[in-house]
């Protein structure tokens, strides 16, 4: 069984970016980019489960960086295709990110809605060949709280020794920054695979 979460919600919405608005002042954005943007090694970026496309927007559109969203909703592809025809955007799972594929991959608000963090943090593992960005809106915490939320979507905070105990069974670790968004605490791991 894949550990993503059901899609069909994205695909009820005639706006899907309406539901992220707030989502556009988030730092966590800029701090991820900056992790790309100031590493010259970094030439090609993928991010999983682009929502409305504001890093898109944001930070790589006509940067240096070559970029690719995957994102497993149908609806929402095809709204970013209609608001956004130049952003390079396919449908897609963590499973189709393939081996080695890019130098950084990346999510925001991403492995909290997944049933759970490792099949999905393992792929991202294994196709990034420099770094792995995730943000947390939800950071994993002294315990594990998997829940659901009223649409059927997974909001989950992990345990924090659990995801890194599994970072480390793959040769990875985490340098963590954490921020201040919307009066929560949220936090930008970077994490270096093996390699």
């Amino acid at each position: 069984m894949s550990s993503s979460p059901p899609f069909q919600f994205w695909d009820t919405l005639d706006d899907p970016a309406a539901w992220l608005t707030a989502d556009r002042d988030n730092p966590g954005r800029a701090l991820a980019a900056l992790e790309a943007l100031d590493d010259p090694e970094i030439r090609s970026v993928v991010e999983v489960g682009p929502g409305p496309g504001y890093d898109w927007q944001d930070f790589w559109r006509g940067s240096r960086v070559q970029y690719e969203a995957i994102e497993g909703s149908p609806g929402m592809v095809a709204h970013l295709k209609r608001t956004l025809p130049d952003m390079p955007v396919r449908v897609g799972t963590f499973e189709d990110l393939g081996t080695a594929a890019y130098d950084l991959a990346y999510v925001k608000a991403v492995l909290e809605h997944q049933r759970g963090f490792r099949e999905a943090l393992g792929h991202l593992l294994r196709a990034a060949r420099r770094k792995v960005l995730v943000e947390w809106y939800l950071p994993p915490g002294d315990v594990e709280e998997l829940r659901v939320d009223a649409h059927g979507i997974p909001a989950n905070r992990y345990a924090r020794a659990d995801v890194l105990a599994f970072l480390a069974e793959h040769g990875a670790a985490a340098e963590v920054q954490g921020f201040m968004f919307l009066g929560r605490h949220q936090e930008l791991w970077t994490i270096r695979p093996r390699g």
